[in-house]
């Protein structure tokens, strides 16, 4: 994470002028909300996957399960569940966390959307 020395009261003032922001300055803004998080959330609760789950864009292909990560990306979580020890409670499961491939357009809606989420952590 990045430490950019933001005040809330600038965070605060950021977040409310978003729809002004470009792609890069989303970014910033995400990185920098993150920073304020104490705790990164776990995916759907989870202690080992920290990734905020984002709500696909409407009237757009499906890409997959997307969340903000720790770092401020926006990515794909793929969790495959399989069969495991008994000890685990009968199953086990892999996380792979990948680029996905957006449109600028995209990547806009998806950030602005992950601030959104952020907030709710500060």
């Amino acid at each position: 994470m990045s430490s950019h020395g933001c005040t809330p009261d600038n965070l605060s003032k950021q977040i409310e002028s978003v729809d002004s922001l470009n792609s890069d300055e989303l970014l910033t803004l995400i990185e920098e909300m993150i920073d304020h998080i104490e705790v990164f959330p776990g995916f759907m609760g989870m202690d080992t996957i920290h990734a905020i789950e984002l709500e696909p864009m409407p009237d757009f292909p499906d890409r997959g399960c997307l969340v903000v990560t720790p770092s401020g990306l926006i990515q794909e979580l793929a969790i495959d569940i399989f069969s495991g020890p008994s000890s685990l409670g009968g199953y086990d499961y892999t996380e792979n966390i990948r680029d996905v491939d957006l449109t600028s357009d995209e990547l806009v809606w998806y950030r602005k959307e992950a601030i959104k989420l952020l907030q709710k952590f500060m």
